[in-house]
């Protein structure tokens, strides 16, 4: 079954970071990800992150050039049902309420 996500920049920030704590876990996490849907309050986050750590703002274009990646408008409260721990995954990669759901309509 497909698996789609709201991400938020944690778990981008561990995607990117190898020595980030949860970059394994994130790894494994995206393998199973069809389409990922991105805040732009969190590409914002995500850049901060990488001004502040001095690291080449191109990381994000990069990001946001995945094919499975798709930027939402913070309009994400209809019809998401956040559910926390789903396929196993680690509590600690999102503490913003990231929502994992194979269920989860695509946003317009």
């Amino acid at each position: 079954m497909p698996m789609r996500a709201v991400l938020d920049s944690n778990f981008i920030i561990a995607l990117i970071v190898e020595d980030d704590e949860n970059h394994l876990d994130a790894l494994s996490t995206w393998k199973h990800v069809d389409a990922a849907y991105l805040p732009v309050i969190a590409a914002s986050e995500i850049a901060y992150f990488l001004l502040r750590y001095h690291i080449d703002l191109s990381v994000l274009s990069e990001v946001l050039r995945d094919p499975r990646i798709r930027r939402a408008e913070n309009t994400l409260s209809r019809a998401i049902s956040v559910d926390r721990g789903r396929r196993g995954v680690s509590q600690s990669l999102w503490n913003s309420g990231v929502t994992l759901s194979p269920e989860l309509e695509p946003l317009h």
